[in-house]
């Protein structure tokens, strides 16, 4: 994951960073409350849209773009965004 957050950290030292990994059947989105980066990777794609494509995972993105956090995705992780 080191290859996502390289270029961020660089620009910003103190810079909260958590990975969803979305290969879990399950993720405590509160676990992740304090990040004001959010990388969503690459993987299954039908996966993630099956097991995530849901209001939890929508309110949780939702409340770290209001609180001014960035969310981004990279392959599957795009498309599911």
């Amino acid at each position: 994951m080191k290859k996502y957050t390289e270029v961020f950290r660089s620009h910003f030292s103190n810079l909260n960073t958590d990975y969803l990994l979305l290969d879990t059947e399950q993720i405590n989105f509160d676990s992740y409350l304090d990040a004001d980066l959010v990388i969503i990777g690459g993987g299954n794609t039908e996966k993630y849209i099956s097991t995530y494509v849901n209001q939890e995972f929508k309110n949780y993105i939702d409340h770290m773009l209001n609180k001014g956090a960035k969310v981004i995705g990279f392959s599957a992780g795009a498309l599911l965004l």
